[in-house]
């Protein structure tokens, strides 16, 4: 286990000042973990004409509406892209075609996706190609996602090229560190002692103040 001195007081310093020393581990995460992905395809799912409105300045285009129902970790999120305003579903705008590119469409589906509840902060997203692809931000290995209630003729599809892993921490972790007094005849006079608990980024301090200051009272004066 690799640990360091990150800082550490002056040679000459106040016993009663703040004497701190700052360490760092790199041991805290056992293992890293990996996050889930996971794609949606919608190469079935492209602009199908339901019905056409002529008038004299241009016509326009009003396609199929299609829904799917995503399950996050047994949370079901119901999903419709439809000209209405959806009941209980969140919406997904229609691609405006032939004007609008597909691959500019599905960043509007990937934000209207992430934008669902809370999926902005599990997930973040990404277009590729008929694809987007889905990561999870925290390595845990209770994250699934399933896909259900597709449209038959507009059938989106879910992939999972990689299943989570959960980030592991080091159990009972601690950086043990000792004071240790010697006199003018280097013989050790003392030996004060602490287990430090590293935070999550593996950095710990301690502050020796007190018990230096103890050790040189013992002796009178009250500066080392």
């Amino acid at each position: 286990m690799a640990i360091s001195i990150v800082k550490q007081p002056n040679k000459v310093s106040w016993s009663r000042n703040p004497l701190v020393f700052e360490f760092h581990t790199d041991q805290v995460i056992l293992e890293a973990g990996r996050p889930l992905i996971f794609t949606l395809d919608f190469s079935q799912v492209d602009n199908v004409v339901d019905s056409e409105l002529h008038t004299p300045e241009k016509t326009y285009y009003y396609y199929l509406d299609w829904s799917f129902t995503l399950i996050v970790k047994q949370t079901k999120f119901l999903f419709s892209c439809e000209y209405a305003s959806p009941i209980n579903k969140f919406k997904i705008p229609h691609r405006i075609g032939p004007t609008e590119t597909k691959q500019d469409w599905l960043v509007k589906v990937k934000n209207a996706i992430l934008n669902a509840f809370n999926l902005s902060s599990l997930f973040v997203g990404e277009v590729d190609g008929q694809k987007i692809k889905f990561s999870s931000i925290e390595n845990d290995v209770s994250l699934d996602v399933q896909i259900q209630d597709v449209t038959n003729d507009l059938a989106v599809a879910i992939e999972t090229p990689q299943t989570p892993v959960s980030k592991n921490y080091t159990p009972n972790l601690k950086i043990f560190v000792e004071l240790i007094a010697i006199d003018l005849s280097l013989a050790e006079r003392s030996v004060v002692s602490a287990a430090l608990v590293p935070d999550i980024n593996g950095n710990a301090s301690w502050d020796f103040s007190k018990p230096l200051s103890s050790l040189c009272l013992s002796d009178g004066p009250d500066i080392l």
